[in-house]
């Protein structure tokens, strides 16, 4: 590691941890979690899949306002609003836990879960860590992003556990605590952004460019072809990953796995998420950016492959599938973290990625919602699968062609200052 990478460890490792913990207690935890709960409610108050998948599409309302949230953190104290979201999503959690089973106070409380924890997500933390990192901002990202690999690895098995002995009620109160009790002190601990300007004195080249203080404006990123074939790469690779990650439970059902193995094998899914975020960082900091994301967004084809060949439902089998849908479902946020800053600089970096995080979530309940309709209309997910891997092959076609059409942020910048 060189001496600018261990410089910058030494003085953003606070903000890296405390990123991690409030990726792995914030709002993107119930998105990785919510699976164990859809087959208890269905069967409890007779819901439909799709219906439960509905409520994804909904939380999208509350998602309308994340430009603007991307705005106030572009100007306000990340750590203050991250601590209040943590708050927030807890009580949101108990709320869960106390409704009598109407559909549409189930939608309401989702709704206002989501409305209040988006301070709790990848916007917030990715915007700190991305102010002490430059050489390692890859793996920095990484390292943030996993948190929630970590903590879904431990909890997923756990919740579920809860939920076959006590109930749902009692998995969603054990919920809450998660954020109250470890996100909220982690966060207000450590999650600092560095002082303006700490990018720059870390430069080799003092005439070079600092992405922390300089930008593209809001009309160039939004008119440029970088911006809309990121955001069309995002969008069809989270139709196949919000489908796979919403349904993962009663997929691996449908595929002769028990509701115990089911479980067990989601955690090797998630340890592929693990890996995929490490790994697509470390790689990411060395290579061509673009070509890193489009082969770890082609690497679900062979989980895909495996579960529409029939293969038989034994445990060995479904281990390397899993852990494909991981590697994909481990990278995609943290392409958007690193490539945002690369291509457009950090001055709007909230507003634009307020955008392409409402267009990423987007996708992700619309391809919960496609893939249980699929199985109720089919009762079965050999559709929603190979409509999955259409959705990969396009998203990496789409993230070659951002690293080839227009410059970067940097390039354009250097040309103006010579």
């Amino acid at each position: 590691m060189s001496i600018k990478m261990n410089t910058e460890w030494k003085n953003g490792w606070r903000a890296v941890l405390s990123g991690s913990v409030g990726m792995g207690t914030g709002l993107g935890l119930y998105s990785m979690m919510n699976s164990i709960f859809i087959i208890p409610l269905t069967e409890e108050f007779g819901w439909e899949r799709s219906e439960m998948a509905l409520s994804n599409v909904i939380g999208l309302l509350a998602l309308l306002t994340l430009p603007i949230l991307g705005a106030l953190v572009d100007k306000f104290d990340s750590r203050k609003l991250a601590c209040l979201g943590m708050i927030l999503l807890g009580f949101s959690y108990i709320g869960l836990a106390l409704q009598p089973g109407s559909l549409w106070i189930y939608y309401t409380t989702l709704l206002l879960m989501v409305f209040l924890g988006q301070t709790t997500g990848p916007m917030v933390f990715s915007k700190v860590v991305n102010t002490w990192f430059n050489s390692s901002r890859g793996l920095a990202l990484g390292a943030t992003m996993s948190g929630i690999t970590i903590f879904s690895m431990v909890l997923f098995p756990l919740l579920n556990y809860i939920n076959e002995l006590w109930g749902w009620r009692w998995g969603f109160v054990c919920f809450a605590l998660v954020p109250l009790v470890i996100g909220l002190p982690l966060v207000a601990w450590g999650l600092k952004a560095a002082p303006a300007g700490y990018l720059s004195s870390l430069s080799d080249n003092a005439g070079g460019v600092d992405i922390q203080t300089d930008g593209l404006s809001m009309k160039e990123a939004l008119t440029g072809a970088k911006f809309w074939l990121l955001a069309g790469a995002l969008i069809t690779a989270n139709i196949a990953v919000g489908g796979m990650m919403h349904q993962l439970q009663p997929l691996l059902i449908a595929q002769g796995f028990t509701s115990t193995e089911g479980a067990s094998l989601a955690v090797f899914f998630f340890v592929g998420i693990f890996f995929g975020r490490l790994s697509s960082g470390w790689f990411l900091d060395r290579f061509w950016p673009a070509a890193v994301a489009a082969l770890f967004l082609l690497s679900p084809l062979i989980g895909i492959g495996i579960f529409l060949s029939d293969a038989p439902a034994m445990f060995w089998i479904g281990i390397p599938a899993v852990l494909c849908f991981g590697l994909a479902q481990g990278a995609e946020v943290d392409f958007m973290a690193f490539l945002v800053p690369r291509y457009f600089g950090l001055v709007n970096y909230g507003k634009l990625f307020g955008i392409l995080l409402f267009m990423l979530a987007s996708s992700l309940a619309a391809g919960s919602y496609i893939y249980g309709l699929i199985f109720d209309y089919y009762g079965n997910y050999q559709f929603a699968l190979m409509l999955g891997a259409m959705c990969f092959i396009c998203s990496a076609v789409f993230f070659l062609l951002s690293g080839i059409i227009g410059k970067d942020f940097d390039s354009v910048k250097v040309a103006m200052n010579h």
